[in-house]
């Protein structure tokens, strides 16, 4: 157990272990004041390795670490008193610990040579494998930007293996604080960088379901009426938009708003009838199927945006108008978003919560391919423009677990319901809602 005491892994990260003590101190130079000018010395250290990789390590680590932290004690020598001094002195010959240490381990033990108390061998091979990626980085490249997060994913691992492999006694529970410590010499500010979460714009409520949600399940409709064009191009498109697409829509929409009032539901239906004779135009000439954007100001995108955009457009748009039944509109519908996708990400200055929006409009979700899905990149040439299969948008409003309702949003990739990318049915069918419930 001594010999553990005096392990490299214990000046990983003094100041955790100095918290721990709750030592009285009254002189001006304190455990604290200690650490905080001892951990200057070895962010120095790596601070100067950082900028110049052709230096030598060791020789860097002796004026950089060992002669700072040296520096250091002698100058709290005269400033505190003798109980507090020989802990600094203790913690110092630790801290110090070896050039191999900072220059081959980068300052993360992975117990190579020791056993630990507590510990079987197959803990401390599993301990030694997490820091094989990050040693390995390391050793090749000291100024390498993926350090930051390799240290801090190899700490992870560590803790995660001692605590689920290793007895709790003193020395595992001592070598737990240290790497819970947020302190990581190659992060901005020397410490463990955090991950920003994910910005989602907020779900807006649709009666008992979200927007996100209804248009989700309005895809089925999309897809059928997509698929009747297909199967039989001679049939009127309006006939088709008004069975397949409008009323279907109008179905899940009444569905989402069922535990509404009498005066809330025939509001509703209101604003589909006055909408229909538009929204079909837009569909079966073909405008409703260009590709939508996010509420972006004018200003927030370059000049060339709104022309680049069309630009992405116009090859999918005319064959639609063409011919609705013409098997490259999977490919090229495909080609369009995502075009449209880049100009909007580059050409727009986006907040998080329009990325999220825009990343929600150009899913995977393709009506017009075979799988409701977008074809592969690398399968260009292999004809994928087969017609959808047919969906059931004549019937009664399915719930998400429906399978056919499954079959659409699994066009889009790993999705949820609550999270699923807009459907081309937005354009048509939010002006309507927005009315119908305001």
């Amino acid at each position: 157990m001594a010999k553990m005491v005096n392990i490299p892994v214990f000046v990983l990260f003094l100041f955790a272990v100095l918290s721990c003590l709750n030592v009285e101190l009254s002189s001006s130079c304190s455990q604290k004041t200690f650490e905080d000018k001892s951990k200057g010395c070895v962010n120095e250290f790596f601070s100067a390795i950082k900028e110049n990789s052709k230096q030598d390590c060791r020789s860097t680590y002796r004026k950089s670490v060992k002669s700072c932290i040296k520096d250091v004690l002698r100058k709290c020598q005269n400033t505190t008193d003798s109980k507090n001094f020989n802990m600094m002195r203790l913690r110092s010959q630790k801290f110090i610990a070896t050039s191999s240490y900072f220059c081959d381990d980068g300052m993360l033990n992975s117990f190579k040579r020791h056993k630990l108390t507590g510990c079987q061998e197959k803990a401390l091979a599993k301990v030694r494998k997490c820091a094989e990626s990050f040693h390995k980085k390391f050793r090749e490249n000291k100024q390498s930007r993926s350090l930051c997060r390799k240290f801090s994913k190899a700490k992870e691992c560590i803790r995660k293996t001692l605590d689920n492999f290793c007895k709790k006694t003193d020395a595992v529970q001592s070598i737990l604080r240290l790497y819970r410590d947020s302190y990581n010499p190659y992060c901005p500010g020397y410490m463990d960088s955090k991950r920003k979460p994910r910005v989602r714009s907020p779900l807006k409520p649709f009666g008992s379901c979200t927007e996100r949600e209804y248009l989700t399940l309005t895809r089925v409709c999309l897809s059928s009426f997509v698929h009747t064009l297909q199967k039989e191009p001679r049939k009127s498109c309006s006939s088709v938009f008004d069975n397949k697409l409008h009323s279907c829509a109008k179905r899940i929409a009444l569905h989402c708003h069922k535990n509404e009032s009498n005066y809330a539901k025939k509001k509703l239906e209101r604003s589909f009838a006055r909408s229909r004779a538009y929204q079909e135009r837009k569909f079966c000439d073909g405008i409703n199927f260009q590709l939508s954007f996010p509420p972006l100001m004018r200003h927030q995108c370059a000049e060339e945006f709104f022309a680049a955009k069309r630009k992405c457009e116009g090859n999918y748009v005319n064959t639609y108008i063409e011919n609705k039944a013409d098997e490259t509109l999977c490919r090229k519908y495909a080609e369009a978003k995502q075009c449209a996708k880049n100009a909007t990400l580059s050409l727009c200055n986006v907040t998080p919560g329009q990325r999220d929006e825009v990343n929600f409009m150009y899913d995977g979700f393709n009506p017009f391919c075979f799988n409701l899905s977008d074809p592969p990149a690398a399968e260009k040439s292999r004809g994928l423009g087969e017609r959808v299969p047919r969906e059931s948008g004549d019937q009664r409003p399915m719930e998400p677990s429906d399978p056919s309702t499954d079959a659409v949003l699994r066009g889009g990739g790993e999705q949820s319901v609550s999270a699923t990318p807009l459907s081309l049915v937005v354009v048509m069918f939010m002006q309507v809602l927005r009315a119908a419930v305001s």
